[in-house]
């Protein structure tokens, strides 16, 4: 009789056969003839004879035979078979078995895995899913779980207005949505809280979005009726008004405006009324009272307020015709103070550079009218420098300066501007070349003297003394040389 065996190994099942198989991997011992798979999140046990559960934070899909590690930002209960991901506004655990929602003041997207800080100007929506911008007239700060209302004086133009909300430029405040600045109008300023604008006082004016404050037109102008005291607006001719004054007012008679029109003056001396202003006098015209601007007498010219006559200073003149003194030109001077004409220099002289005296002419020239000419080489100023005459004996003279020739030169009587050395046969000093040497004489080597002939020599005309020719001696009674004596040779 057969006897039924049973398998006995972890796993292993009975076939038709009659041998023991293992079950087929991912499947576990169900009877002791069959196999089967484990359910989503389970998988084979260590027996291989039953099924367990994967622990949390971990899944089996149907036909897994291990369990997997969900993915970061999903969870898993014990035994599932997938990951779940957190919804918008939650996150996953430390150990992924369950979403958490985020605190107040941060946001998750599906999936996250931490959640996430607002920039600055957002906040998150009440599910903590996304952040927003805050509106315009809002803002916000870091972790704010709202957008909080700009404070008074400030505004947000844009959204998402991060940290803090905006200061309006100066003459400007916030709009009512504090979305906007709105320039203060003319005639405005912004009121010390920075919140609205507020009227000028009457008499007071501010231009538009510049000023925080109203002011006082400055002097010689009042707030302008027409601008609703946005402006001011000058006085006219005639007219005066203080540094805050309501209007202008007209000037009493015989007074005119200051120059700034900020109150009525009487005309100073150097101007007179004209037009009803005052005018400064014109060129050559004084003023001393204020009353009417005069010509100055001849000698004198206004100084430079125009308000007194003064001389005239040396080196220049005024007619009756002039308005100003005048410069002496040419060779012509005034000497003392208020001339009424300029004087001619006489002749061999000249006026100095400032006109103011007559000096003589220069050495070496000479001239007449005031005006002084070098003299011409080889001629020289006369006595009184009027007119060159020709050179002194023994000099010759340059640009007018005479100067003695060496001794044994004389002028070159061509010119007189040169020296030369005497002629032949004479000799002489001091630039003069009148000693003619005599017979048997001749000039010495520097023609400054005649020196007698060296012995054996003789000179016929003084100009040089040589040796007689042959057949001939030196006259020993006279002058040149004859005829050697009989039974003598020379």
């Amino acid at each position: 009789m057969e006897v039924c065996e049973v398998c006995t190994s972890a796993g292993y099942i009975l076939t038709r056969e009659g041998t023991c198989r293992p079950c087929a991997v991912g499947t576990y011992k169900m009877t002791e003839t069959s196999c089967g798979a484990c359910k989503m999140g389970q998988v084979v046990a260590a027996n291989k004879e039953e099924c367990e559960k994967c622990p949390d934070s971990k899944y089996a899909p149907a036909t897994g035979n291990t369990c997997q590690g969900c993915a970061p930002g999903t969870i898993a209960a014990g035994g599932a078979g997938n990951c779940t991901t957190c919804p918008a506004g939650q996150v996953p655990n430390a150990d992924q078995t369950m979403c958490e929602g985020c605190p107040p003041e941060k946001v998750a997207i599906a999936g996250d895995v931490a959640c996430r800080a607002c920039p600055l100007g957002f906040v998150p929506l009440p599910d903590k899913s996304i952040c927003v911008p805050c509106q315009p007239g809002t803002f916000s700060v870091q972790d704010a779980t709202s957008c909080t209302a700009c404070p008074a004086a400030t505004y947000a133009p844009s959204m998402g207005t991060a940290g803090e909300c905006f200061k309006c430029p100066a003459g400007a405040v916030p709009n009512a949505n504090a979305t906007a600045c709105e320039q203060c109008p003319a005639g405005t300023f912004v009121a010390p809280d920075k919140t609205k604008c507020v009227t000028c006082p009457i008499y007071q004016y501010a231009p538009n979005g510049t000023e925080d404050k109203c002011a006082n037109c400055p002097g010689g102008s009042a707030p302008d009726p027409a601008t609703g005291r946005g402006s001011c607006i000058r006085c006219e001719l005639g007219f005066a008004a203080a540094s805050g004054a309501k209007a202008c007012l007209p000037c009493l008679s015989g007074l005119v405006s200051s120059p700034y029109r900020d109150s009525c003056i009487a005309c100073p001396p150097g101007m007179a009324q004209e037009d009803g202003v005052c005018k400064p006098c014109s060129a050559g015209l004084v003023s001393t009272q204020g009353l009417e601007c005069k010509a100055c007498p001849a000698g004198q010219e206004p100084n430079p307020q125009g308000d007194l006559c003064v001389d005239c200073p040396v080196g220049l003149a005024k007619t009756v015709n002039d308005a100003t003194c005048q410069l002496c030109t040419g060779a012509t001077i005034s000497e003392k103070p208020g001339a009424t004409t300029c004087s001619q220099c006489p002749d061999g002289s000249r006026s100095n550079p400032g006109n103011t005296l007559c000096e003589g002419c220069p050495p070496g020239s000479a001239g007449t009218g005031g005006m002084c000419t070098l003299c011409p080489d080889g001629t020289r100023p006369n006595g009184n420098s009027t007119v060159c005459i020709p050179a002194d004996a023994g000099k010759v003279y340059i640009g007018g300066i005479g100067r003695k020739c060496f001794d044994g030169f004389e002028p070159d009587p061509t010119t007189f501007a040169s020296c030369r050395p005497c002629q032949p046969g004479y000799a002489g000093k001091n630039g003069l070349c009148d000693d003619k040497c005599p017979a048997d004489f001749q000039p010495t080597p520097a023609r400054d003297k005649c020196e007698p002939c060296p012995e054996g020599t003789t000179s016929t005309d003084g100009v040089e003394c040589g040796i007689c020719p042959d057949g001939k001696e030196k006259d020993p009674n006279g002058v040149g040389c004859v005829p050697c004596k009989k039974g003598t040779a020379g």
